[in-house]
């Protein structure tokens, strides 16, 4: 029911407040500043939608409220989700280049230490590719995401 679609808009909205304030991204959150302002409006137009239809289930504009309600709610969410994804993976990025530094600066370092830093680095990378891998075929096309799959197992088996 659209009271149900309201309901669940507004909790997602009060998450994506919650996000933005938390997030240290700042790319993210200049993408997102706007999303619940208009998940709000979009709120607004089903309930509208919804008030049309009680007084007549035949209602074009209730019909067209409905459709702006719902599209424009569907649209801020993918929108969100693909700006978080892509947030996610700047995050990746940021350490798996902080790890490369890292790598590139050893220099009379033991046998040893290389191989303690190799354990301290495999579960958060490890982490990282299982999380990304969970969400391959929602974010990436099969040919990357079969290369992800294989680096993660390697990852595992070092």
């Amino acid at each position: 029911s659209i009271e149900k679609i309201v309901h669940a808009t507004s909790q997602l909205v009060e998450v994506l407040n919650t996000t933005i304030a938390q997030s240290e991204d700042e790319i993210f959150t200049k993408e997102v500043a706007d999303s619940p302002s208009k998940m709000n409006e979009n709120i607004i137009n089903l309930t509208k939608s919804a008030k049309f239809f009680d007084k007549n289930s035949n209602s074009q504009e209730a019909v067209k409220l409905l459709i702006v309600g719902a599209n424009g709610i569907l649209d801020n969410v993918l929108y969100v989700l693909s700006s978080y994804d892509d947030s996610n993976i700047r995050k990746i990025e940021k350490h798996l280049k902080a790890v490369k530094n890292v790598l590139e600066n050893i220099i009379n370092w033991t046998y040893e230490e290389i191989l303690e830093l190799a354990k301290n680095l495999q579960p958060p990378i490890i982490g990282a590719l299982s999380s990304l891998t969970a969400r391959i075929p929602e974010i990436i096309s099969e040919d990357i995401s079969l290369k992800i799959k294989l680096l993660s197992s390697d990852m595992k088996e070092v």
